[in-house]
């Protein structure tokens, strides 16, 4: 079973959460540049709630698990990052276990 991937949010907090000390590290990591920060805000407060909301509705739904079974046939390598925060690498673990021929890369 695929780890789960996100929490869906009953209505979209953004500015209060893009606002919080917390907020970069998801998406920039544990030192961001001020300026990928002050971007990424922006460009996040310039969508739509509900398409937000949305989005993550979609997150948490997504399960693609019966359709690495079309690939039991083809050469597969999955790669992962390991510092990855949005698909950690227990994601890319548990895909090459459904597909045991599959190479796994974890960087």
């Amino acid at each position: 079973m695929l780890p789960p991937i996100g929490v869906a949010a009953k209505a979209p907090l953004r500015p209060r959460i893009l606002d919080g000390a917390l907020a970069p590290w998801p998406l920039f990591g544990r030192d961001p540049s001020p300026s990928a920060v002050r971007y990424g805000k922006q460009a996040i407060n310039t969508v739509a709630a509900t398409t937000s909301a949305g989005y993550y509705l979609s997150l948490r739904d997504h399960d693609r698990r019966e359709a690495l079974a079309k690939l039991s046939d083809l050469p597969v390598e999955i790669l992962g990052g390991s510092s990855d925060r949005l698909r950690p690498p227990g994601h890319s673990t548990a895909m090459s276990a459904m597909l045991p021929d599959a190479g796994l890369t974890i960087a």
